[in-house]
């Protein structure tokens, strides 16, 4: 048997991130492959006739992981918790081979979000967005999404919260989920 492992990290609705240039076409290109591969799936489930393989490079190569007796499985993962969620579905204990796969993606992904995103463990959103300031080297006035500086330095001393716009813009610029930054 074969197992196939396929990272589409840096798909994105480029509309709100404002990829530019090459991350621009890599984002497309990979929006592209994630809609063949959806129409590869529906052809298979409607058992179709025609299954759309040639329309992307993606489909080509996964054809052989895809058709006849193979087992798909899609997972998203963007953080250590989704895949606490997938090892809901696939527990290594009940013996289903992904349990062990899942649960090493687990700990990379751990590992990963340590190393590059280590947030304070008590946080509000104020003193996260200190945080991420203070981490990619801003000053208050840097920080448009928010408004004039005078608002900056409210929200920063918590004598305001940000509102609903606000934590859709600094989310999509921090990367961040926008719960960490909802008051």
């Amino acid at each position: 048997s074969t197992l196939t492992l396929v990272d589409l990290a840096g798909s994105e609705d480029v509309r709100r991130s404002n990829a530019s240039g090459v991350l621009f076409d890599q984002a497309c290109g990979i929006n592209s492959d994630l809609a063949a591969l959806r129409r590869v799936a529906h052809s298979l489930s409607e058992k179709a006739k025609h299954v759309p393989y040639h329309d992307s490079t993606l489909t080509r190569l996964l054809r052989p992981t895809l058709g006849g007796n193979a087992r798909y499985v899609r997972c998203d993962v963007t953080k250590a918790a989704d895949v606490d969620a997938l090892m809901d579905d696939y527990d290594d204990r009940s013996g289903n081979p992904l349990g062990g796969l899942l649960l090493l993606l687990a700990e990379r992904i751990r590992e990963y979000e340590e190393r590059t995103q280590p947030w304070p463990e008590t946080s509000t959103p104020a003193s996260l967005l200190a945080f991420l300031m203070e981490q990619h080297g801003l000053r208050q006035s840097d920080v448009p999404e928010i408004g004039p500086q005078s608002v900056v330095s409210a929200v920063l001393a918590g004598k305001r919260e940000l509102n609903l716009r606000q934590v859709k813009a600094l989310a999509a610029r921090f990367r961040v989920p926008m719960e960490a930054l909802a008051g």
